[in-house]
């Protein structure tokens, strides 16, 4: 009878334990984690997906097991579960501090193939300083260390070292080249609209190739368990995002769009007049080990001019340009040691250039098809491996009636490139080695270029902090050779080919970030870049479609070294305050510019020092947010005499006058833990104490007299906008 009795025992404990559990992961807002490491009875699990699934009967000793989630937005948790009869475990993250900089070191002490990376979550920018009276994420990296602004005013991000050309801007995995709406005053990506984002400046994860500097990786937000509604009526533009709850737990929808309608008031009183309108469509399936997401982007400028912005190109008074995106994108658990992502996107890009009566009108076409597979699997001796294939088609086109292109514009090319990576815990030392080998064929010309990159990190716990080493070689083969300042996209694009080698850098760097007590964090950060094949222009160049691109740019020797610094505190989430310095040099050399001496970029910025700081009441309904700027200003070839004829300084010599800048912002939410509905007044304003920053040296002459003058872009610009969030 007690056999008979223990065999039932038996049989029905793995009836109860032979199922799957899983584990749903979301925050206090019911949004879906994902991207986490979790540890189930110490073994170690990624999840790049919701939900995550294991075996019970593998797992359950003595009717429990434990589990341990760590994200880099969230506070660990760490908890005993006792094994269900039922199939799902729901368990709630608590959010960390949603300063920029928080996330920033965090990222560095969560153990993930991506090490180094600033990961920021879509809540962080909607709770931030509004520059312009919206949430504005390409912005608000500026204020990241070894990041430097290049031109004021401008969405263009220049990385260590880099030109705005060698970051790549990713939109739901597909390539966005127009990072800028109204020349800068707002970003191509709707702050408004953003699930998740990261930047990664070094060291660089394998599966991103194809730019020689940084990626800015951005996705739409996840569904959450409840319908969201926002509104953002602002002074430049207007608004408004959708999210759906699960539909039948596995479908969701979610679209956004922005606007604006100043420049049709301007328009009444002034012909002159800017544009633009974007448009974002997400339609989603989840389920356990599935995640499915189809994505749509498109967005339109457009411009009229009294005067011809475009001193060397044609004489342009009307400008616009558009961008449509589309996306597939699967996730999928395999098991729960193995994962993969893959995705395939198509990116069509086009601009036209006309006179007033259109009689001079050049059209522009770039298109790229991009696919992406990217396999990861937990092996044994606890070795992560990371495998794939990225592979990218690229053509343009161009028309211009009454004049011919020079063939150097036009490029099709095809990138087909595998990649691997390795990592492993030794003791406590971290390695993780990779390498992406390109093929790139000039379907043109039938030429191939082969090339590998090699990337290692090396990490290792130190006195309460990490100290990692790493080295990035990274390569490039579409350059943009746009020199206007007002941030035109695709104007001038030529590729690698025979007379211009594909451009590789290859960078070297140490970071050490450390935690001093709970709620103050250092980083410290040393690096330096090398390139070779670079370019720039040489003395007096022009760009014209008639004229070989080849003949305004030379070789040039370039490479960019620097050291970054940052200080947190953050007692709550009502009280942050972030510092960072950044001394960050770029120089090139060339025997056919600047007499072949040295010489700094333009975007060149030796000392950068950003302080932010927010506070919130207890009541939470006011929110008060401050970012000061104190910087040296960019280098410029300028006028320094003149009689009958102007004579200029030597290349980039002459460096302007102090930047310095004051942004203030303020925040009312009325009924901040409103449920149905939640109300927030923005009033923000843009160099509060309208310091007169110089941005180019100019020489004006007339009849009775000629003078040097400052010009001077940005005063003081106050914006207003409110917010209304339905739930």
């Amino acid at each position: 009878m007690s056999v008979i009795l223990l065999f039932t025992l038996l049989v029905c404990s793995n009836f109860v334990f032979a199922q799957n559990i899983q584990i749903n992961l979301n925050n206090n807002d019911g949004d879906i984690v994902s991207n986490a490491t979790v540890e189930v009875n110490n073994k170690l699990y990624y999840l790049n997906t919701d939900p995550f699934v294991f075996s019970a009967s593998d797992t359950c000793f003595n009717n429990t097991f434990r589990i341990k989630v760590q994200h880099i937005l969230y506070e660990t948790l760490d908890t005993i579960i006792k094994c269900p009869i039922t199939k799902s475990v729901k368990l709630i993250l608590e959010e960390k501090s949603n300063t920029l900089t928080t996330a920033y070191i965090v990222a560095h002490k969560t153990k993930s193939l991506d090490k180094g990376v600033l990961t920021l979550s879509g809540k962080y920018f909607t709770q931030s300083l509004s520059i312009f009276g919206s949430p504005d994420p390409i912005k608000l990296l500026q204020f990241t260390p070894g990041i430097s602004t290049g031109l004021e005013g401008t969405n263009d991000v220049y990385v260590r070292g880099g030109k705005a050309d060698q970051t790549l801007l990713i939109y739901d995995n597909t390539i966005v080249q127009g990072q800028n709406h109204l020349f800068g005053l707002l970003s191509a990506i709707n702050g408004n609209y953003i699930g998740e984002l990261k930047l990664f400046k070094g060291p660089i994860p394998v599966q991103y190739g194809s730019k020689s500097s940084g990626y800015i990786d951005i996705v739409s937000p996840q569904p959450n368990e409840k319908n969201h509604l926002d509104f953002d009526i602002g002074l430049l533009s207007t608004s408004v995002a959708y999210r759906s709850k699960p539909i039948n737990k596995k479908w969701y929808i979610g679209a956004a769009s922005r606007l604006t309608y100043a420049d049709k008031i301007y328009s009444f009183f002034d012909e002159s007049n800017v544009g633009f309108y974007d448009l974002n469509l997400n339609f989603g399936y989840q389920n356990k080990n599935l995640r499915m997401k189809w994505s749509y982007y498109q967005s339109f400028d457009k411009y009229t001019f009294q005067f011809s912005p475009f001193s060397n190109d044609i004489n342009a008074v009307n400008f616009r340009w558009n961008t449509k995106n589309g996306s597939f994108t699967i996730d999928k658990n395999t098991s729960v040691k193995s994962s993969y992502h893959a995705h395939v996107s198509y990116n069509s890009f086009s601009n036209t250039i006309e006179d007033d009566i259109a009689l001079n009108t050049r059209n522009t076409n770039h298109s790229t098809i991009w696919g992406l597979y990217n396999f990861k699997k937990l092996l044994k001796d606890s070795i992560i491996l990371n495998t794939g294939l990225d592979s990218r088609l690229q053509w343009n086109k161009m028309d211009q009636n009454s004049l011919s292109i020079r063939k150097e514009y036009f490029y099709q090319f095809l990138l087909f490139t595998p990649f691997a990576s390795f990592e492993k815990d030794i003791k406590d030392v971290n390695v993780n080695l990779g390498i992406r080998a390109n093929l790139n064929l000039d379907l043109n010309n039938a030429l191939a270029y082969k090339y590998l990159e090699p990337r290692c990190v090396v990490a290792k716990p130190i006195a309460k902090g990490k100290l990692q080493l790493s080295y990035d070689r990274q390569a490039q083969y579409l350059f943009d050779l746009n020199e206007s300042f007002m941030s035109i996209p695709g104007t001038f694009l030529i590729p690698t080919n025979n007379k211009n080698n594909l451009l590789i850098s290859n960078q070297l760097a140490t970071t050490f970030d450390r935690t001093i007590r709970k709620f103050f964090t250092t980083e410290f950060s040393v690096y330096y870049k090398k390139y070779k094949n670079a370019f720039d222009y040489i003395d007096g160049a022009k760009t014209s479609i008639q004229e070989s691109p080849y003949s305004i740019i030379t070789p040039a020797n370039a490479y960019a070294y620097g050291f970054e610094s940052m200080i947190n505190y953050s007692k709550s989430n009502r009280f942050s305050v972030t510092t960072s310095y950044t001394y960050s040099r770029s120089f090139y050399q060339s025997d056919l510019i600047n007499f072949g001496k040295r010489y700094p970029a333009f975007f060149d910025r030796p000392h950068i020092f950003n302080t932010t700081l927010s506070l919130q009441s207890k009541n939470r309904k006011f929110l008060f947010g401050c970012n000061i700027v104190l910087q040296s200003n960019r280098p410029v070839t300028a006028p320094i005499a003149a009689n009958r004829i102007i004579v200029f300084s030597d290349k980039n010599a002459v460096r302007l006058p102090l930047y310095k800048r004051v942004d203030l912002s303020f925040k009312y939410s009325p009924k901040p833990k409103k449920t149905k509905w939640k109300s927030t007044w923005n009033v923000s304003i843009y160099n509060a104490f309208n310091f007169k920053n110089v941005f180019a040296i100019t020489y004006h002459r007339d009849i009775n007299s000629s003078s040097f003058k400052y010009l001077v872009l940005y005063p003081i610009i106050p914006t207003f906008s409110y917010q209304l969030k339905v739930f």
